[in-house]
């Protein structure tokens, strides 16, 4: 049976040896830019969609196990191929991030399971407190001065990062507010 870039051995994955997997030798041919068209940025409100497409390329190569924290630490670190593999996925979510964010989260030796936590930490922690402020800019929002082009922008950025940070804005909502 022929091997392809994205089966192995079952050593690399005990649980499942059925479970595909990238040989870390094939990961530099990826482009995660590719696979994540878009750059994290905290005044776009794109996390939800960063963090759906950088969730599926992970999926695609039989990567996640690096970031939901299933993967032991300790034996990856004894494995080369697996350490190499963390590398590659912690470069690929530093490009994909901008550079206030990267500021934030950068740090030398890091593993992808903290860089991943730290990322999306920044956007989940403090939900609450985010979710009151956003939603009382949401609802005292009125256009104004505005074009009517920036106010739906605004309009649109604000139930963006609503909708990221769990208070999703309903649609009786948004039809109430906007008019």
């Amino acid at each position: 049976m022929a091997s392809s870039p994205t089966s192995g051995s079952s050593s690399s994955n005990p649980s499942n040896p059925f479970a595909p997997f990238l040989l870390a030798s094939s990961i530099p041919m990826i482009n995660i830019h590719s696979h994540v068209p878009l750059t994290l940025d905290m005044v776009e409100s794109n996390f939800s969609a960063w963090r759906t497409f950088f969730d599926l390329a992970l999926n695609k190569f039989g990567l996640t196990s690096h970031i939901n924290d299933t993967l032991d630490a300790q034996l990856m670190r004894q494995d080369p191929e697996q350490l190499q593999a963390d590398s590659y996925i912690v470069s690929w979510l530093y490009s994909t991030i901008s550079r206030e964010i990267l500021t934030m989260v950068i740090q030398p030796n890091e593993m992808a399971y903290g860089a991943w936590t730290k990322i999306t930490g920044l956007f989940l922690d403090n939900c609450m407190q985010h979710a009151v402020y956003a939603q009382q800019e949401f609802h005292s929002l009125y256009q104004g001065d505005l074009t009517i082009n920036k106010y739906y922008s605004w309009l649109k950025q604000l139930t963006d990062t609503l909708r990221d940070i769990g208070s999703p804005v309903t649609d009786q909502a948004l039809v109430i507010n906007t008019l």
